[in-house]
């Protein structure tokens, strides 16, 4: 999401919350399909699993990948359409 920011010419703030990082991307392109796929629930494992917390299950864990590789194609998507390579 930083890099959309940075792309959007859009000074990204120094946090891991998904939800304040789609909040300033609002202004430039849809971002309804992030929180229709709850892309802000990726928050939880950029900053708690960082230090030590319960366990998450291999199915949890599998779904937060599935949700972070939608959003890294989104991204290229974007990226590419303003002429930006990955």
């Amino acid at each position: 999401m930083k890099v959309l920011l940075i792309a959007y010419r859009i000074e990204p703030p120094r946090t891991h919350n998904i939800a304040r990082l789609l909040s300033l991307l609002r202004s430039k392109v849809d971002v309804s399909w992030a929180y229709e796929e709850d892309l802000p629930a990726l928050t939880y494992y950029a900053v708690e699993t960082r230090y030590p917390a319960p366990p998450i299950s291999y199915d949890e864990a599998a779904e937060a990948l599935r949700m972070a590789e939608k959003a890294v194609e989104y991204t290229k998507r974007l990226l590419e359409e303003k002429g930006l390579r990955c």
